[in-house]
């Protein structure tokens, strides 16, 4: 009969499942020097869902460690890109991003936000469907201000310049709240003779994440696990097969 006991090499692949369980549960936010994280603005208030319209790249750098991209500590940048579709139609010369909105949990005033020139700041303001943004920042006149990309850089936020202080939802009741939206303008997409849509909103959405309490539920999870493995290798339910050890494998 096989010796019935547990071996460190099964001890260390068993704390590795634990291991493993508890960090697909963690949001994995860098919490350290620069950092950065593309998302794709997949959503509109207009047009079909699931298009790739464009792209908005956060990036933040807290001050510790090894900077980034001309970042200064405490610094974190949000650079919205608009994608040429074919879909959009006819594209104006001026196509491009009229306006943004992103949300923090961070309080700081308009005057720490460096945008594009012609632009203001508002805070808690609404965008169509997809609710209120802790801020909007746009052109004054849309037209003329557009740019592609749009480039909105938060300064003085010390040690909260992470990437984890800007991924929450818009404020919003009955779905469809967003991360981050583009107001992307400048094409006509055409029906006949009528012109159909001009501009729309594109956006992405936060991917839901565990609450603590789920955390604790696998935790406790993975350690009862163990202890049902523990129990069935001890009763010889498991067979854990010869180990050699120096020049002596252990057999019975």
């Amino acid at each position: 009969m096989i010796s019935p006991y547990l071996t460190a090499r099964n001890r260390r692949s068993i704390f590795a499942t634990i291991c493993s369980l508890f960090a697909l549960n963690v949001p994995s936010f860098a919490c350290a020097d620069y950092v950065t994280q593309t998302y794709i603005l997949d959503q509109s208030n207009v047009l079909a869902d699931g298009v790739n319209y464009g792209q908005v790249q956060i990036q933040a750098y807290d001050g510790k460690g090894t900077g980034g991209a001309g970042l200064l500590g405490g610094q974190v940048r949000l650079t919205y890109t608009a994608n040429v579709l074919a879909s959009y139609g006819s594209i104006d010369k001026k196509f491009g991003v009229e306006r943004v909105g992103f949300n923090t949990d961070l309080s700081f005033t308009s005057s720490s936000i460096n945008a594009p020139s012609g632009w203001f700041a508002l805070p808690n303001a609404s965008l169509t469907d997809f609710g209120t943004f802790s801020w909007i920042v746009g052109g004054v006149v849309p037209e003329e201000s557009r740019v592609n990309p749009a480039v909105i850089t938060i300064s003085g936020l010390g040690d909260n310049a992470t990437l984890e202080h800007f991924l929450f939802s818009s404020l919003k009741d009955g779905g469809g709240a967003l991360a981050a939206v583009a107001y992307v303008g400048g094409f006509h997409t055409e029906e006949g003779e009528v012109d159909c849509v001009a501009g729309h909103y594109a956006g992405f959405p936060i991917a839901e994440t565990p609450e603590p309490s789920s955390l604790i539920l696998a935790i406790f999870g993975a350690f009862g696990v163990l202890a049902f493995v523990r129990k069935r290798i001890g009763n010889g339910g498991f067979r854990v097969f010869p180990i050699e050890r120096g020049a002596r494998t252990l057999t019975s």
